[in-house]
């Protein structure tokens, strides 16, 4: 989601850009969606240019973590939204290493997951946490945005500078209200 949170922005890898194309207009037709801005050309062969400039891998990345989420929200919806929101506001805040949070739910929700070789889990990680060029967003902001419907913008260009104190779940739960949920008190991971 974008701006006020009420559209969708929809990226897709394909050597079939008018049959998924097709794909895409059916779906939002059937449910009266409309488009708010026309279909972008197909992406050239290069899309990780702002995001480091490894593109098989970052390639790797955008093919890995929508199969992960997709598994968690399956599970359980707000649970999942309570894990993204803590990790942006809590662990990423305060640059605390992301796998001990996110681990534990990953190997009890994601079947997707569990099925990839420990190498890849490991490149996962290290996909996850990768960040580098700082201006622009990090990797781990897709993953946020697909779990939340969105990211804080405006906040999470701060996070490299210093780490920041955690926020407390009273004062996440402020900045999600909008989104229509809250971390309900004594939730864990």
């Amino acid at each position: 989601m974008a701006g006020d949170f009420d559209a969708v922005r929809l990226t897709y890898l394909t050597t079939t850009p008018e049959q998924v194309r097709a794909v895409v207009e059916a779906f939002a037709a059937a449910r009266g969606l409309a488009q708010s801005q026309p279909p972008e050309p197909p992406a050239p062969s290069q899309i990780s240019g702002s995001y480091g400039g490894e593109e098989l891998r970052f390639r790797r990345f955008l093919c890995t973590y929508p199969l992960i989420t997709l598994d968690l929200l399956q599970a359980d919806p707000l649970h999942t939204r309570c894990l993204f929101a803590t990790f942006r506001w809590q662990v990423m805040a305060a640059r605390q290493p992301y796998r001990p949070h996110f681990a534990p739910r990953f190997e009890r929700d994601s079947p997707f997951y569990r099925a990839l070789p420990a190498a890849e889990q490991e490149q996962f990680w290290a996909d996850l946490a990768h960040w580098p060029n700082p201006p622009q967003v990090d990797w781990a902001h897709m993953m946020v945005n697909m779990a939340l419907g969105c990211d804080w913008l405006g906040d999470w260009r701060s996070f490299f500078l210093q780490p920041q104190q955690p926020l407390t779940l009273s004062e996440i739960n402020a900045r999600v209200a909008e989104q229509g949920f809250a971390i309900p008190e004594g939730w864990g991971k």
